[in-house]
């Protein structure tokens, strides 16, 4: 979304995510989890919890572990109006578009 005001505040201001719902990633985890196994590409449809030095390097081990929630707020305030599917109920399709053999 392009905005027309230069921010007061922060520059990060002009930032917004963009979704249909408040979803978080312990969420999005076990989402993932249940879909893997339907594709027969992990042992068990739960979620794993494993320690941080074991998750490997980078942002989404970050963001993943800090439980973080994933908002709009912001968007719908200025006038954004979800029309899709959200995220935990797309993951299981979209998943199915890979073969995982």
């Amino acid at each position: 979304m392009a905005m027309t005001k230069e921010p007061e505040e922060s520059p990060y201001k002009r930032v917004y995510i963009i979704g249909s719902n408040d979803d978080n990633w312990k969420d999005v985890s076990t989402a993932l989890a249940k879909a893997f196994y339907a594709q027969g590409v992990v042992s068990s449809p739960e979620p794993k919890s494993i320690k941080m030095g074991d998750a490997g390097k980078g942002e989404i081990t970050d963001l993943m572990a800090g439980n973080m929630s994933i908002k709009c707020d912001r968007a719908i305030r200025v006038g954004f109006k979800p029309t899709h599917p959200g995220l935990l109920e797309h993951i299981g399709d979209a998943l199915s578009f890979f073969d995982w053999q």
